[in-house]
């Protein structure tokens, strides 16, 4: 719940490049990463706002159906705006110069923060909000950018910049999904920026919930029996190792040296819904028209014969480039650093990398041609697309706790 002493909200956002990821004040949300610009009025208009039961649903499912205007122009947020079948816009599209620069980058954020505010309101004890009303919140936030996209064009750090965009003034957004416009007022007084893939291995698997870290020892003592008596230190200890972080549009290479960041740490600029994107544009087939449908075939869920096939191929084909950089990457890092320890893989990227091309496999080849004992480990899929939230949520927690 929001703070009552100071209408505090808590927010964690790892903003991807193919969703977003967060926690809102004790809420989690992943959502596709994309808005779409309208112009005429959604169906839940006609919400009748005298049926208790009505309003109490739509307020429940807010976030769902964020339909809101911010600096005069309205916008669907999310899941909303793939259901409503328009054309949307994600984050490599909406500023193809990096998240920093983007409006999404500013809209997204907000705009669940807002409806957030809403069903705190409308749900806490002895609360009298009436739809409508306008609510003010004041919100820490907790997020982060790709390794590369925190530099400038000059080695400047472009995140105290970025931190302006939110601080430097109250933001005003409209929630319309009630069908009876609420203005949230939202001030951001404490925003932090991290980078990306560099605090995810620190944060979640060496102080984190010990269960992964006890699923990634035996991983080591499974695959490294020579190294099963050390696999603890390695997984817990270890003063010097790379994160490869996979993401759909970028991929961050993080070096950690003497447990302290490498500045030779930086993001390659394509990820793993690139590689999609491309094999989609480059795939005709007429019951494949969209990428939703594409995704499907790719996976199984519908059957076009031996067309699933022929996609996968074209994508192990369309994955050697990033997986050819990745590999020259490490190569680079293990030369700032030849006494890397530990490989940590992560990133939803790293799925279908892991599981369906081999990525793994490449990864220890290099290794071995270095002649490194390094060992890879991969921390599943279950972890790898939230690696970076979490990390993100336990700085936001321990905040959190400090205002207590």
């Amino acid at each position: 719940m929001v703070n009552k002493k100071k209408n505090m909200m808590y927010v964690s956002n790892d903003l991807g490049y193919g969703a977003i990821k967060g926690d809102f004040d004790g809420v989690f949300v992943k959502q596709p990463s994309v808005y779409t610009k309208i112009f005429s009025k959604p169906s839940w208009e006609n919400i009748d706002l005298t049926d208790n039961s009505a309003v109490e649903n739509a307020v429940k499912d807010i976030l769902e159906n964020l339909d809101v205007s911010i600096n005069d122009e309205r916008f669907l947020i999310g899941n909303a705006a793939i259901a409503s079948l328009k054309g949307t816009v994600d984050l490599q599209t909406d500023s193809p110069a990096g998240k920093a620069n983007g409006k999404a980058a500013m809209i997204l954020p907000q705009a669940y923060i807002a409806g957030r505010a809403i069903q705190e309101a409308y749900g806490s004890e002895g609360s009298d909000f009436v739809v409508g009303n306008p609510l003010q919140v004041n919100v820490t936030l907790v997020t982060a950018l790709p390794i590369s996209e925190s530099v400038g064009e000059n080695g400047e750090d472009v995140r105290p910049k970025y931190v302006e965009r939110f601080t430097q003034k109250t933001h005003n957004v409209i929630v319309h999904s009630l069908g009876e416009d609420i203005v949230v007022g939202i001030k951001f007084q404490n925003v932090i920026v991290l980078k990306e893939g560099q605090i995810a291995v620190n944060s979640v698997i060496k102080h984190g919930d010990a269960t992964l870290s006890k699923k990634l020892i035996e991983e080591v003592k499974k695959n490294y029996p020579d190294k099963a008596e050390i696999a603890d230190t390695l997984i817990l200890d270890s003063p010097n190792y790379v994160s490869i972080d996979i993401g759909q549009g970028t991929t961050d290479m993080a070096l950690i040296s003497d447990s302290a960041v490498n500045d030779a740490s930086y993001s390659i600029n394509q990820g793993f819904g690139d590689i999609l994107e491309d094999t989609f544009n480059q795939f005709h087939h007429p019951m494949i028209t969209k990428m939703e449908s594409f995704i499907k075939v790719w996976n199984g869920d519908t059957d076009l014969g031996d067309v699933a096939e022929k996609i996968d191929l074209q994508i192990q084909k369309n994955s050697e480039a990033l997986q050819t950089e990745i590999i020259s990457g490490l190569t680079f890092l293990f030369r700032k650093t030849p006494t890397v320890q530990v490989i940590f893989v992560f990133g939803g990227g790293s799925v279908p990398m892991v599981e369906r091309y081999h990525l793994l496999e490449r990864i220890k080849d290099r290794v071995n041609s270095l002649q490194s004992s390094a060992v890879v480990v991969w921390v599943g899929k279950e972890k790898a697309q939230t690696m970076n939230e979490e990390a993100l949520k336990k700085i936001s927690d321990y905040l959190k706790s400090q205002e207590k």
